[in-house]
């Protein structure tokens, strides 16, 4: 992570974390990694996750701001699953 970009995809904070690509998008949607939605595409600000990685708390101490941003952006998924199962 030696990178000067602000954020990263889910693919590179996967690499990053050394873990799947599919347990990082998984770790999105349960709020565990911490990321933004930008248009279709979903984002991992570096900082968070420098943080995260810190300790437990640390984005605790900071306020939950990132799990409810994350929150909201959910429904507008579940709809967009609900109308894939629809057809």
């Amino acid at each position: 992570m030696d990178n000067d970009n602000l954020v990263m995809s889910v693919e590179a904070a996967a690499k990053a974390l050394h873990i799947s690509r599919n347990l990082a998008y998984q770790a999105t949607r349960s709020g565990q990694l911490p990321c933004i939605r930008i248009g279709r595409r979903l984002l991992v600000p570096r900082r968070a996750l420098e943080k995260l990685l810190e300790g437990p708390n640390s984005l605790q101490a900071r306020g939950s701001g990132v799990r409810e941003k994350r929150a909201e952006s959910l429904p507008a998924l579940d709809e967009g699953y609900q109308n894939d199962e629809r057809r």
